[in-house]
């Protein structure tokens, strides 16, 4: 099936059942014609093999600093650092295409992540936060993930006010939902092509 036939079965499921690193790859599939997709994927089945399960700060400690995934802050308009297979191969990324790798590793060890939308930001949080607010991880910068609770010190700069974080939920502060993801990363992109 063509790519572009491909992404557009998976995109057309319900949300919980898109499996974003197979629609990112996809993306990325145009740009690099005959990208092997599910090879791709099976590097992303590679990287959780090391991940211990159902461990949130564990997937973010391994990726982000016992790997070296981080956000390319010398070059974030470069193109690559929106390709799903770009940044595995280069552990460099920004913050939507970093988010989505941790979901997915995180998804293949039971680790439920949501991606956060917040304006020029992107991070992840649980997503059995029940009442207690759950940590955020912002998978930029190679550090430890926010302590519980905390919403990472560049979004609150961001934010406008503390109503835009309460009550405007897929700009700023609440699960954006999976096709949030594949919209904003294509426009990612595009902004610097």
């Amino acid at each position: 099936m063509e790519e572009t036939d491909r992404f557009a079965a998976l995109v057309a499921r319900d949300e919980p059942k898109i499996p974003l690193d197979e629609a990112a790859l996809l993306v990325a599939a145009h740009a690099y014609p005959g990208l092997a997709v599910d090879e791709w994927m099976a590097r992303i089945d590679d990287l959780a093999e090391h991940v211990p399960p159902d461990d949130a700060d564990a997937l973010a400690h391994d990726l982000f600093v016992d790997r070296g995934f981080a956000g390319n802050t010398h070059d974030y308009t470069d193109p690559r650092n929106s390709f799903l297979n770009d940044v595995i191969e280069r552990r460099l990324g920004i913050p939507i295409t970093l988010s989505v790798l941790m979901m997915e590793v995180g998804r293949r060890r039971g680790v439920g992540l949501v991606g956060v939308g917040m304006p020029g930001h992107f991070p992840v949080r649980l997503a059995a936060a029940g009442a207690d607010p759950a940590p955020f991880f912002g998978p930029v910068r190679r550090r430890p993930p926010p302590r519980r609770g905390r919403v990472p010190r560049a979004v609150r700069r961001r934010a406008r006010s503390r109503s835009e974080v309460q009550h405007e939920p897929s700009r700023a502060g609440g699960p954006a939902g999976d096709p949030h993801a594949d919209a904003r990363q294509p426009r990612a992109h595009l902004r610097g092509a």
